[in-house]
């Protein structure tokens, strides 16, 4: 029956009357409340709340709001609602778990308590529920239980609901709790499920039982040695200021130092939606650290700020630059949690954004609206979303919608399917999105991975493979050996750029540079160069673009890699340089070994050629300060770009060259001259250019049209009476001996006299 419109709204009044009641009350004794309040998922076109309050059965009902994901406060059983409040929270988890299109096994004579449901992902659940319910009071008997599934997968996620029924108490007997954990977890064979378990154990302590840093950090390091899902990123999200830093003080290893420290930032920014009260945070780290303290700061402060984008844009704008991109990141995440379905509004505000930030703001933005059109399977709204997007960032948008299709579909004919109705022109892009999502659910089952990107229709079997070695980083841990192993089951067309993306991954195990080469060198001869190649891309963004630092790292390259190394540092300040506008600076190639300082100068002398075709000046300046022998090559490559400018603007022209120092502007004009000659066919227009020239350099500029004239002339006409060629007659009086002796030159050489 329909309410009236009337009801409807007091309806609705009353409801979120009682809701936020109990959301209080949750916030209070959950490690998702505080978290879960500023997470929204779309709601779906019908209202959720009618449809699943209709259902009699009570857990049936709850099942409807769990598959929904939109009100996780009407789930009754304990269980499915912490895991749900626990989804929105750890949303990564949706990369693994099971989903009720993708299970296939039938479960229906486990379980007594559970056989009389027809649907099997309510059976499935009802087992994991009773599992983690009977846990409290005898643990081996609810392990029995899952363990009659019979699939690891599944074993391992119903053992999770285990671990989460222990963990969700753990303010009571914490310490015996923490040791029946700690081994429960190890038994879980499925790596993403082992992360996730001690993982949650690492949440519910950083909530209710803050003093046990240490327990937390061996949770999270646990976690993150398995997949690393950010760990010590997230948990400062459930401490206080104090006692963030009191845990980044407590770690030595220095990814986990930066990775909490970067998370205290990120809440913070969230939290305040203020750079200037952030501030003050950071700068309690040590200074090496503070960089990565304001990136966290500038992103958690974009994600608050997706509601107001007027004001988050005004606020990113006063971002320190080396950090604005995340703001604007995170607040094109921010936009897709408010959406409210109409995608439209989403792009205007993206829009809004400086254009140098612009992508980033999409970037975001597509991760959000991706994620839950494939979570709801809604995929022709997905496609009509994507399509609506600017033409340069689609192509981020169906990449994101791809991977959200395999991730919560799990069937790769349908994945290939929905990529088939892209267009051409981003079809690609799904399928490298597709290559994303089978990493993400078979992580550590690489023969499943392979095989299933195998199935990829041919023309996109490549984009499935890369995209799936991109995202396979993140699943080794610290164990090279096994990274090498996964790398050798690769198509061998695959190999190098998989070694090579373990190489960009070395570093970050632990940020320790000669453990990073240490591994380089385990690799087999022949994939040994991708893996420092990989190596060498990571350094500078790990040591935040210091020179010494980067220098001292190529310096330890072996002496075969060592000039791939100081190569790329090269365009690396080139590319630092352009994204900054600005001309590279010479000097910093002085600090090089004196081996590679030629490279380096030449590399820098391509930036400033680039940066002189926007501003000239600068470009100049940096030429200068080039040593003697690359100054020449410098000044030398100026004039092409010079050359290859000319539109017939002489004044212009004129006024490059007298920029150009004295030992250069000669030849800068005489190139110049010779530009104007080919560009003009009028000889009369040549001449007027040559007119404009400066005094000292007018007689070099008449005697080349001179010579052009003579080298295209079969006969000298000679004036008796002045002793000039004739055809100068054109050329000012004063200049016309030296338009002569040009003619003679010519005439001769053409002539072969």
């Amino acid at each position: 029956m329909f309410l009236s419109k009337k009801k409807k709204v007091l309806f609705f009044l009353i409801f979120w009357f009682i809701l936020f009641g109990f959301m209080f009350y949750v916030i209070n004794s959950s490690a998702f409340g505080n978290k879960i309040t500023g997470f929204t998922i779309f709601s779906p076109k019908e209202n959720i709340i009618d449809s699943c309050e209709n259902i009699e059965d009570g857990f049936i009902k709850d099942m409807c709001h769990f598959i929904k994901r939109d009100d996780c406060y009407s789930i009754e059983n304990t269980y499915l609602q912490y895991n749900c409040l626990r989804l929105g929270f750890r949303f990564h988890t949706m990369g693994f778990m099971t989903t009720q299109f993708s299970l296939k096994h039938d479960f229906s004579n486990l379980l007594e308590e559970c056989k009389d449901y027809d649907d099997k992902y309510h059976t499935l659940h009802c087992i994991y529920t009773n599992a983690a319910s009977l846990a409290k009071d005898n643990l081996q008997e609810a392990k029995d239980i899952c363990n009659q599934l019979e699939d690891e997968r599944l074993i391992s996620e119903c053992k999770f609901y285990i671990a989460s029924s222990i963990a969700m108490n753990i303010d009571k007997d914490t310490s015996k709790k923490i040791d029946i954990l700690m081994n429960f977890c190890e038994e879980l064979t499925n790596p993403s499920w082992k992360a996730e378990c001690y993982y949650v154990l690492a949440d519910e302590l950083a909530m209710t039982k803050p003093e046990y840093l240490k327990e937390i950090a061996n949770a999270c390091r646990k976690s993150d040695t398995l997949i690393d899902y950010a760990c010590f990123d997230h948990i400062p999200y459930l401490l206080s200021p104090e006692k963030t830093i009191e845990l980044f003080n407590l770690l030595e290893i220095t990814k986990e130092k930066v990775d909490s420290v970067t998370g205290g930032g990120y809440i913070l920014g969230k939290k305040h939606g203020s750079f200037s009260l952030g501030t003050s945070f950071c700068n309690k780290f040590p200074v090496d650290y503070r960089d990565y303290c304001f990136r966290g700061l500038s992103e958690g402060i974009g994600r608050k700020l997706g509601s107001n984008v007027s004001l988050g844009i005004s606020i990113c704008n006063n971002i320190p630059l080396d950090v604005r991109h995340g703001c604007f990141w995170e607040m094109g995440k921010g936009i897709g949690e408010h959406l409210d379905m109409d995608i439209s509004s989403g792009i205007s505000d993206c829009n809004k954004v400086p254009i140098e930030f612009k992508k980033n703001c999409f970037n975001g933005l597509k991760g959000t609206i991706s994620d839950q059109f494939g979570f709801r399977r809604d995929i022709s709204s997905g496609l009509s979303y994507c399509n609506q997007f600017p033409d340069e960032f689609k192509s981020l948008c169906f990449f994101g919608l791809g991977s959200s299709i395999w991730r919560f579909n799990r069937d790769i004919t349908k994945a290939i399917s929905t990529c088939n109705k892209v267009s051409t022109e981003f079809r690609d892009d799904c399928f490298k999105g597709v290559g994303e999502g089978i990493c993400d659910y078979f992580t550590k089952d690489i023969t499943s991975s392979i095989s299933t990107c195998n199935k990829v229709p041919g023309e996109f079997r490549d984009d499935c493979f890369k995209s799936l070695i991109e995202t396979l980083k993140m699943y080794f841990g610290r164990d090279i050996s096994v990274a090498i192993s996964y790398c050798n089951k690769f198509p061998d067309k695959f190999k190098s750029l998989c070694f090579l993306g373990i190489g960009k991954r070395v570093f970050v195990f632990n940020r320790n540079l000669s453990v990073a080469i240490s591994y380089c060198n385990q690799f087999p001869d022949e994939f040994k160069s991708d893996c420092f190649n990989g190596l060498k891309e990571t350094i500078a963004e790990y040591f935040a673009s210091n020179l010494s630092s980067d220098i001292s790292a190529c310096n330890q390259f072996q002496d075969e890699f060592k000039k791939d190394c100081f190569g790329w540092l090269s365009r690396s300040i080139n590319k630092h340089s352009g994204s900054n506008n600005s001309s590279p600076d010479m000097s910093t190639c002085s600090e090089f070994p004196v081996e590679f300082k030629d490279d380096c100068f030449k590399e820098l002398n391509e930036g400033i050629i680039q940066n002189f075709e926007e501003d000239t000046q600068p470009s100049i300046s940096s030429c200068n300060e080039a040593p003697t022998e690359s100054k020449e090559d410098c000044f030398n490559k100026l004039k092409g770009i010079l050359t290859k400018q000319f539109n017939g603007d002489t004044t212009l022209a004129i006024s490059n060259c007298n920029q150009f120092p004295a030992d250069f502007k000669s030849d800068c004009f005489n190139d110049l001259r010779k530009t104007i000659s080919k560009y003009f066919d009028d000889t009369i227009k040549v001449i007027s250019a040559c007119d404009q020239f400066q005094i000292e350099f007018k007689g070099d500029c008449f005697k080349g049209i001179g010579y052009d004239m003579g080298i295209n002339s079969t006969e000298i006409v000679i004036d008796f009476s002045s002793g000039e060629v004739s055809a100068c007659n054109e050329i000012p009086a004063e200049f016309r001996y030296e338009c002569s002796l040009g003619f003679r030159e010519g005439f001769d050489i053409q002539n072969g006299i």
